[in-house]
């Protein structure tokens, strides 16, 4: 992945929305405030502005990072640790047992399907790990029928796929390099960034933050 370029001197003012179109500054900005968060506990709700913008879409419809990006943060021309947005958790879940039964005996698939209407549970996981393992049925959020190999949509199954979080990984030698900065005034434009974010309300956003501490 082609690492961040330095912007620690540069001064902005982020607002939401549009989101920043440099990736560069919205990485070198996530992790700062995660860094902070994770030396001196949650300061703030602001870096919830910048994990948007990390996955905000640019006006040519591309994302400022996908799925299995990497990218380094820097200040002052020193790496201080890495971005990443890791791989959405795909979620399969039995909504409805009884039509999900329905569809397995329909299907002849009776031997699955226990004296109560349901279906036993290893098939289930068979279907799941199958949609997992299927980058098909993740984008179109479906099943992989097991005869035929097609993506279907079953009744009683409901198929989701967990929201963007970025994360953060700080590097060995984060609280020097941030340090040092520090020293030389140039962490003072990034600090003053996040100082600049409007607040986000507690409940403006669903998202889980124990998932991508």
């Amino acid at each position: 992945m082609t690492e961040a370029a330095d912007v620690g001197g540069t001064d902005h003012n982020v607002s939401e929305p549009p989101a920043p179109l440099d990736a560069a500054q919205a990485v070198d900005e996530f992790g700062f405030m995660r860094w902070l968060n994770s030396k001196h506990g949650p300061i703030t709700r602001r870096d919830q502005i910048t994990k948007r913008a990390l996955i905000a879409m640019r006006p040519d419809g591309r994302p400022v990072m996908g799925e299995g990006d990497r990218m380094g943060a820097y200040v002052g021309g020193r790496k201080f640790g890495d971005v990443s947005v890791p791989t959405r958790r795909l979620s399969i879940t039995i909504s409805d047992p009884d039509r999900f039964a329905a569809w397995a005996l329909a299907e002849g698939f009776a031997t699955e399907v226990e004296t109560k209407q349901r279906v036993r549970p290893a098939f289930f996981a068979m279907l799941r790990k199958a949609a997992e393992a299927s980058g098909a049925a993740r984008r179109e959020l479906k099943l992989v029928h097991p005869r035929t190999g097609e993506l279907i949509s079953v009744p009683g199954v409901q198929v989701n796929v967990a929201a963007l979080a970025p994360t953060f990984t700080p590097a060995a030698d984060a609280e020097q390099v941030l340090a040092d900065a520090h020293a030389r005034g140039i962490l003072a434009a990034l600090f003053g960034r996040m100082l600049t974010l409007p607040a986000v309300d507690a409940g403006a956003t669903n998202e889980n933050e124990e998932s991508d501490r």
